[in-house]
């Protein structure tokens, strides 16, 4: 289980302001990704705050640098789907 408040707070800096919707499903897909990489090795970094500071908060860092107008992004090679699926959320 993820730390919400730190997800919400670290990308409140980060001016991502994430309804409790969207927190739902971070933690929810930090859930998947723990359990997957059980089965796969998909990440070294497994430890719920690790994976909020290090694979959740470092993939809404990117937010800053997509154009507000864009429509698209590209996620060529995404590991574990990320950064592309924190962005999407």
């Amino acid at each position: 289980m993820i730390d919400i408040q730190l997800l919400a707070d670290g990308a409140h800096e980060l001016g991502v302001d994430l309804t409790p919707d969207q927190l739902e499903r971070f933690s929810r897909y930090a859930d998947q990704l723990i359990e997957w990489n059980a089965r796969f090795n998909l990440t070294t970094i497994i430890e719920p705050h690790d994976i909020v500071i290090k694979h959740f908060l470092d993939s809404l860092s990117v937010m800053r640098a997509i154009p507000a107008k864009a429509k698209r992004i590209i996620d060529v090679g995404a590991g574990a789907g990320l950064p592309g699926f924190p962005i999407k959320i």
